[in-house]
């Protein structure tokens, strides 16, 4: 909980509550730091173990490939193998069989372990759904990324019990990865949440196209959740008074997790999403515990 919870001022309070919630996924609802940090270094130590390559050597090239496909691309033995970081070492078909089958177990390993939605989350998600709203993830990760994260490896993390929709980056063509098309639309399916792909990230998000509303209804009716300040709550600011809600949840973990995750992605400085005003405008307050926002939300608690 927040030390000085900001209380619910007249500015802030529906004259009828919102019947949209857009809600971002890594950071807000997932706790994507702690996951990427693992499942990172699950794989590079499956790499060394089997290889021999030195870690530093092979930290190197992970940042390598996520400078040119991104934070959460696929592809990161395809992309190794192609500059060819193994050498002959999987000249052998049954070698690079084996790297990738020991890669694959120790990634789905840590994501089981690590990737989870933060406490109160799913309550929460649940009972706005069941009790007549739209919940609509709004992710800035890719389709088959933000799929394989919603249907972890053993189980379904989150579902149709908690998203009346999904909304995502459209995948970028990924030449190295075998069979993407048919992976991509097994998870789609299994989800069975309906998607929507788009090609512009927040805060640019065309929402009046997306959510079929103009810009004055979505500054009545719809409220955003998210942990990046510039880029979820900047949404709300720009359809005020669209109501934000910042994840300091998401914020606190980011910063938790930020040497590790600098190292891993090549990063230097300050995460973009660590960042906490001194003064919120009139329209966005912050959250640490979801249970905070059931009031606000005209929800009755279960």
């Amino acid at each position: 909980m927040l030390s000085n919870p900001i209380k619910m001022t007249d500015a802030f309070k529906y004259e009828q509550a919102p019947d949209t919630l857009l809600f971002d996924l890594d950071g807000t609802v997932t706790n994507f730091p702690e996951y990427a940090v693992y499942t990172n270094r699950a794989m590079m130590h499956a790499i060394f173990e089997y290889t021999g390559i030195p870690e530093a050597d092979i930290i190197r090239a992970m940042q390598r490939h996520y400078a040119a496909r991104g934070f959460e691309s696929p592809t990161l033995l395809q992309s190794m193998e192609a500059e060819a970081f193994f050498g002959d070492f999987i000249r052998n078909e049954t070698r690079k069989k084996e790297l990738y089958k020991r890669v694959r177990r120790a990634f789905n390993a840590a994501k089981t372990k690590r990737l989870k939605p933060y406490p109160g989350m799913p309550e929460l998600l649940h009972t706005a759904k069941k009790q007549g709203r739209q919940v609509i993830a709004l992710t800035d990760a890719r389709t088959l990324s933000t799929c394989s994260k919603l249907k972890s490896h053993k189980a379904q993390l989150l579902g149709r019990r908690h998203f009346s929709r999904l909304i995502a980056i459209r995948d970028a063509e990924e030449p190295l990865m075998e069979s993407r098309e048919r992976f991509s639309k097994a998870l789609r399916r299994s989800l069975q949440i309906p998607l929507t792909e788009t090609d512009t990230e927040k805060p640019d998000t065309h929402l009046e196209e997306l959510l079929g509303m103009s810009a004055e209804e979505i500054g009545q009716r719809v409220a955003i959740f998210g942990d990046n300040y510039s880029r979820d709550m900047a949404l709300a600011n720009r359809f005020a008074p669209m109501r934000g809600f910042h994840a300091l949840h998401g914020v606190r973990d980011s910063e938790r997790f930020m040497s590790q995750l600098n190292e891993i992605y090549g990063l230097s400085g300050s995460l973009p999403n660590a960042h906490i005003p001194s003064n919120y405008p009139p329209n966005i307050r912050p959250f640490d515990d979801p249970s905070e926002l059931y009031e606000p939300l005209g929800l009755e608690k279960p």
